[in-house]
């Protein structure tokens, strides 16, 4: 079982998924049946003088991925973007591009810890 948040916004930043993104993973750290959340948005940013759309879009996004992340470090949350298709967008004066994407919010999986028995401290072997 899982949460979703859904956003449409015009002008993507960071600040316009924060709420949603604290609180998928506020209901991940308080509900032990959620397994995973999910914050999906499509944005769309307009060519500007000096880059693209596509170029605006794909900078902001890493960004927003990058902010996620930070947001979920310490908190035994990851945090994976799964990224959508462009759609090239035109106006009277110019175009852009717009794209959905998604940031899926789950628990951090223990992985098996190695067996390192009758290995010295500092000393690696191939």
């Amino acid at each position: 079982m899982g949460v979703i948040e859904i956003k449409e916004v015009d002008y993507v930043t960071y600040g316009k998924v924060k709420r949603d993104v604290e609180r998928v993973c506020s209901a991940l750290k308080q509900t032990k049946s959620l397994k995973w959340g999910m914050v999906a948005y499509y944005g769309t940013l307009w060519d500007g003088v000096a880059k693209s759309g596509k170029a605006r879009l794909d900078t902001r996004t890493q960004i927003i991925e990058g902010r996620a992340i930070s947001h979920v470090s310490g908190k035994r949350l990851q945090c994976a973007r799964v990224v959508g298709t462009d759609r090239r967008l035109r106006n009277d004066d110019h175009g852009g591009v717009g794209r959905a994407e998604v940031l899926v919010f789950s628990r951090y999986r223990r992985r098996s810890r190695p067996d390192l028995s009758g290995r010295k401290s500092g000393v690696c072997s191939p």
